[in-house]
């Protein structure tokens, strides 16, 4: 995939603008809130920076253990396989312990569309930051995000205004677009940036998490 770099900056100004009009619908419909997609997007912030400091922690202590990683790294399923799932799970226990607190207020699908638009605008400001310090690397971020806002825009309009089945639809292509970079970056990055990798597994459970959701 390849586009001029002043169109990443178009798109995703252009994803922002259908999320937040998207948004504007949903609290109309009293279906999200504008302070719950907030809290959200705070839960959010707190995964990321829980993957990072956690992977990092971990890649310090197998850099301590004395183990002798083979070349190539993505050759150590295990290793980058447990460093991404440290990720998810710094990623999904955040939204899980909000959800939990915002269930005995609002209702369950409200809390699903809140954590759905503020997952994907904390996305959106990761993309926008590797847009201005390395434009050639924001694609992994900036397909989701479109493929993110579109759905949206399409469920919508369609009267299949469900967080969870954006998230699947999401995940889905998120998935299409990462996986083959995986063994890419293990090579590239090997086990001792731990906390990228696992801030690549956050990057995922981001389009998941309406399905974390402790009601479902």
């Amino acid at each position: 995939m390849h586009w001029p770099a002043w169109l990443s900056d178009a798109l995703i100004i252009a994803s922002v603008v259908l999320l937040l009009w998207a948004l504007r619908d949903a609290r109309r419909a009293s279906v999200a809130s504008l302070i719950g997609t907030i809290v959200a997007a705070l839960g959010t912030l707190t995964g990321l920076i829980g993957a990072v400091l956690a992977g990092t922690l971990v890649s310090l202590i197998l850099a301590r253990s004395g183990i002798d990683f083979p070349w190539p790294a993505s050759s150590i399923w295990w290793g980058d396989g447990a460093l991404l799932m440290i990720g998810v799970a710094a990623m999904i226990l955040p939204s899980r312990l909000l959800a939990r607190r915002r269930l005995k207020r609002r209702a369950s699908d409200c809390v699903g569309r809140d954590a759905w638009f503020g997952g994907w605008f904390v996305l959106a400001m990761l993309a926008a930051f590797v847009a201005f310090v390395a434009p050639g690397a924001v694609h992994p971020l900036l397909v989701p995000l479109v493929i993110a806002a579109a759905v949206t825009i399409i469920a919508r309009a369609r009267g299949w205004m469900s967080a969870d089945w954006c998230a699947v639809a999401t995940a889905v292509a998120a998935l299409a677009v990462w996986a083959p970079l995986e063994p890419t970056f293990a090579d590239a990055f090997g086990l001792s940036l731990g906390g990228f990798t696992a801030l690549r597994g956050a990057c995922i459970a981001i389009a998941m998490q309406p399905l974390c959701d402790p009601a479902r």
